[in-house]
């Protein structure tokens, strides 16, 4: 009696752990892209298994942006960051740090520099400065 009991009881277990397993959907990753460029390639990329939000709107000069307390919750809350990289965003290092949020440090997972692992064009050689008009250190990124 004794093990028809536990047998039924290990029976409904593992009834009751396939139903749960198969009724197991996974969240979508939360990506932050830098441009609304960018978040559309996560988006055709990672299709319904990203929900994807670009911090910039628009076509704005990443230098000139200011950024806003809405934007660190979005960071906070990222699981990768998507940034252009090539010193044209150096904002996002300061967002990146008011998050706190160490999946998207630098080195890793959830950090992805876009510029990484691809030729630059247009990479100066030689000093620098405002004759050069605008000129950008580690290759044109336009």
């Amino acid at each position: 009696m004794f093990f028809n009991k536990l047998a039924r009881g290990l029976g409904l277990g593992l009834l009751l752990s396939v139903v749960a397993a198969t009724q197991i959907v996974a969240k979508p990753i939360q990506v932050i892209a830098i441009t609304e460029d960018f978040a559309s390639i996560a988006k055709s990329v990672g299709g319904e298994h990203v929900q994807v939000q670009s911090l910039i709107k628009g076509s704005h000069n990443l230098h000139s942006i200011n950024p806003k307390p809405s934007m660190v919750v979005k960071v906070r809350h990222a699981e990768l960051l998507i940034r252009l990289g090539m010193g044209q965003d150096k904002w996002i290092d300061g967002l990146i740090q008011a998050a706190r949020n160490p999946r998207i440090f630098h080195g890793r997972t959830g950090y992805l520099d876009a510029s990484l692992h691809i030729r630059k064009l247009e990479v100066p050689s030689g000093k620098i400065d405002g004759r050069h008009g605008d000129v950008h250190k580690y290759g044109n990124p336009h």
